[in-house]
């Protein structure tokens, strides 16, 4: 009995083995069809990789050509080092088609909201698809509903069709899943805008999920961070304690060497960090520059000059001046001091990034007054941003203002909005704010409207509080 228990869970294991391989090769041969060029792809990246690869290869006999005395070379090296680039080529399109997994997944609520509001106008899925397809602020996620866009307009298929398509090519499975789900809803005839409304919890059920799992790797990065930093602590002591034992007066090799371990550290949590956690942009991505990123642009940019300039000054005084104090000073608290002036930039970015959190807060208050004002109005959005105009919002009462300044001009209302979130800062607050522009333009309820937006993005918002709230502590 326990031989066949063991023949079983043998051909399971080469079962599930078998449909690995088949997976991967699957979707290493979707990543090859979704480049975009794959004749750059081939040119600048797939044939630079094999040549340095092939080099590595011959690097040995290059060598002994060059170089008449004999060298005792380990051709293991030379061959590892010539397959990894020549891997890394042919894996290219695998590793980038995978990397937009992430950004796909952590744009996921912003969509599923966006859909939402749209869904409750007069707009049809195909005008919903055609409007949210190709948004630069969406990102990967934007090119999948291009791709869907084009198929469904240009070449004529049906959306579900489209949606099945997609979602047999797309990287994430979370998107899979959602459009697997949409297509055959279709198929069985429910109306879209049922399923979006019935659907719209489960996917933000499912980025919430996501995002408390992210929240627990970064506790996990957190303690093994603080190992490595004890570690590299405990190789800087030895540096101070061993020559004093030893009689050794350089501890230039201790330094230098947990000077290393400290980069390789913050290096490597950078790369698990930006791998392993969803992003989550605290500032707009419209590319527009509203005046706090100039006063930030401005504030870093003099920061540097000052920074160089003392340097400068430093390096000058300690090889060129005979000043006994400057004499004294080593090249690494030169270094040091000569960065010092970048502080203030990071030092009033915190502060702003401080201010937005504040002002997303008063926002959530602000849009749903703004719907309710507007439904009792009969959708005179500009008339219910003067009304509110007059009204306190902290730290916002500014950029409501400066809204209505706008939106009285009547020169492009979207401009105006997209302003709005600029001025503030805020992702959340442009993209609510566009969202809430652009439902209300196609004739949505705008207290429905405002109510949906408000509630997905308090959800959205507590989740980055909880992540701040492990950061800090």
């Amino acid at each position: 009995m326990a031989d066949k228990e063991k023949k079983k869970k043998r051909k399971k294991d080469k079962k599930k083995d078998t449909e690995k391989k088949k997976d991967f090769i699957k979707q290493l041969k979707i990543a090859y069809r979704s480049l975009e060029n794959p004749k750059k792809f081939y040119t600048t990246i797939l044939l630079p990789l094999v040549i340095i690869g092939v080099l590595v290869f011959c690097l040995p006999f290059i060598l002994q050509m060059v170089i008449p005395v004999p060298l005792d070379l380990n051709p293991i090296t030379f061959i590892i080092g010539g397959i990894v680039p020549i891997f890394l080529g042919i894996f290219y399109p695998y590793i980038a088609w995978k990397n937009k997994e992430n950004d796909i997944n952590s744009k996921m609520h912003f969509f599923i909201t966006h859909l939402r509001v749209l869904a409750i106008s007069d707009l049809s899925l195909k005008d919903i698809i055609n409007m949210l397809g190709g948004k630069t602020v969406y990102g990967s996620l934007g090119e999948e509903l291009k791709k869907i866009s084009v198929l469904s307009t240009q070449w004529r298929m049906p959306v579900s069709k489209t949606f099945r398509f997609i979602s047999n090519r797309t990287p994430s499975k979370i998107l899979k899943d959602f459009l697997d789900r949409f297509s055959q809803s279709l198929d069985s005839g429910v109306e879209h805008r049922e399923f979006i409304e019935t659907e719209q919890e489960a996917v933000l059920q499912e980025y919430k999920t996501i995002y408390e799992t992210s929240n627990e790797n970064i506790i996990i990065l957190n303690e093994v961070y603080v190992s490595m930093l004890i570690a590299i602590i405990f190789v800087m002591s030895m540096g101070i304690v061993l020559p004093i034992i030893m009689g050794m007066e350089n501890m230039n090799t201790f330094i230098y060497l947990s000077s290393f371990l400290l980069i390789a550290a913050e290096g490597m949590l950078l790369y698990l960090l930006r791998a392993m956690i969803p992003r989550d942009d605290i500032w707009h991505l419209t590319g527009e520059k509203g005046k706090t990123e100039l006063k930030l642009n401005k504030v870093f940019k003099s920061s540097i000059l000052l920074s160089i300039l003392l340097a400068s000054v430093l390096i000058y005084l300690r090889f060129n001046m005979e000043i006994p104090f400057v004499q004294t000073i080593s090249i690494e608290i030169i270094v040091a001091i000569a960065i010092t002036p970048l502080i203030s930039a990071g030092i009033l970015t915190f502060k702003e990034e401080q201010n937005i959190l504040r002002k997303e807060t008063n926002f959530l208050g602000f849009l749903p007054s703004l719907g309710s004002i507007s439904t009792m109005r009969g959708g005179k959005i500009t008339e219910s941003v003067y009304y509110l105009s007059e009204k306190d919002y902290g730290i916002l009462t500014k950029h409501v203002r400066d809204l209505y300044r706008r939106l009285r001009t009547r020169i492009d209302d979207d401009d105006a909005w997209e302003w709005f979130g600029v001025d503030t800062g805020s992702n959340y607050v442009q993209r609510s704010s566009e969202m809430f522009r652009e439902a209300t333009y196609a004739a949505a309820n705008p207290r429905k409207t405002a109510k949906m937006i408000s509630e997905n993005m308090r959800k959205i918002r507590d989740l980055r509080v909880k992540k701040l709230t492990i950061i800090n502590t």
